[in-house]
């Protein structure tokens, strides 16, 4: 089952377990792990086909975190102690902030930072380097392996993770912890006309 988890590809989407293309079919071919399907099946190759299934139901299955992820090794760390990184995002402006394992401040950044002002701050190029310069933060301090948690929605969800990866940071799960307000508050007042 370990042989798996460095196979499947890690997808930025709530709605990815339900794309078509959660497994790289011709990469899991290449490797061995399994056979090309072919267009007749007999009686006697039915076990294998549904072993094959079985053992991609499992693939499946292992992108969710289950009791063992805690424990996982990530360069010799476990995952519980990873550093982790927090990515705020708001309308106009994302936010990275650099957290150890036990919620201790380590950096900061933003694209003001970095000599983008105003409604550029929300750009795509602008997340990218944000991302970068959080990566390279995080490298020269010794750390390779992170955990990422994005909040917010906006335009720089995806590229400010991906600067991350650009800087030679290995992510290890990427969370989505938006807050979401059960509260249905009210809706806004009619416009005041003067």
């Amino acid at each position: 089952m370990n042989v798996f988890r460095s196979v499947l590809p890690r997808l930025l989407s709530t709605s990815s377990p339900r794309c078509e293309r959660v497994l790289d079919y011709k990469s899991l071919i290449k490797q061995g792990i399994v056979e090309r399907p072919s267009k007749k099946i007999d009686a006697a190759d039915a076990d294998n086909v549904s072993s094959n299934v079985a053992e991609l139901s499992l693939a499946k299955a292992s992108i969710f975190p289950d009791e063992d992820t805690a424990d996982l090794l990530f360069n010799g760390i476990k995952y519980k102690d990873l550093p982790y990184v927090h990515i705020t995002c708001k309308k106009n402006n994302t936010k990275m902030y650099a957290y150890d394992a036990k919620d201790k401040f380590m950096f900061y950044s933003s694209p003001k930072m970095y000599g983008f002002p105003n409604a550029s701050k929300r750009t795509e190029v602008a997340n990218v380097t944000t991302g970068i310069n959080m990566g390279q933060s995080l490298r020269n301090t010794g750390i390779k392996f992170i955990r990422v948690e994005v909040e917010g929605f906006n335009s720089g969800r995806t590229p400010a993770v991906k600067g991350l990866t650009q800087a030679g940071i290995q992510i290890a799960s990427v969370s989505d912890v938006t807050r979401v307000d059960w509260g249905w508050s009210q809706r806004a007042k009619k416009r005041r006309r003067v």
